[in-house]
């Protein structure tokens, strides 16, 4: 089960589950065959040396693979864990704010961050999701 399912309250349903966009797992896939040509094709110095920098790279991987980021009933969820857990929780009934962040390349491909304020200094921040302004309707929707 997932993190999301496991912290549901007394009557809190999942709405929506939200995704990274492709273009974040291609770069690191991307980079993860480049070090495999290298240290294929190389001395074996750089065998060790593209594996020593595979390696937060595979890390980070890891993590991507294990975040999440929901909209409940309730909450807005953000959790990111490999071993350690943080998660980043709103309650949707102090949202004050929805913001969306999108470079040039993310507007043409469609994914930016999303950033959901609520009363005080709280925030939970999306980055690299798929499709920000759908994201943003969803959880405005639930408002």
């Amino acid at each position: 089960m997932s993190y999301v399912e496991d912290s549901l309250g007394t009557g809190e349903t999942i709405k929506h589950m939200f995704r990274f966009h492709w273009v974040i797992d291609i770069n690191i896939t991307l980079f993860h065959l480049l070090m495999l040509i290298v240290s294929l094709n190389f001395w074996p110095f750089l065998n060790v040396l593209s594996l020593l920098i595979m390696c937060p790279s595979l890390i980070y991987h890891l993590s991507i693979k294990n975040t999440e980021h929901a909209v409940t009933s309730k909450r807005v969820i953000f959790k990111k864990s490999i071993i350690a857990r943080n998660t980043e929780e709103q309650l949707l009934k102090k949202v004050e704010t929805i913001e969306i962040k999108q470079g040039v390349l993310g507007r043409l491909l469609g994914y930016g961050d999303v950033k959901i304020t609520g009363t005080g200094i709280s925030a939970v921040s999306f980055k690299g999701i798929d499709n920000p302004l759908e994201v943003k309707s969803k959880i405005e929707a639930l408002l």
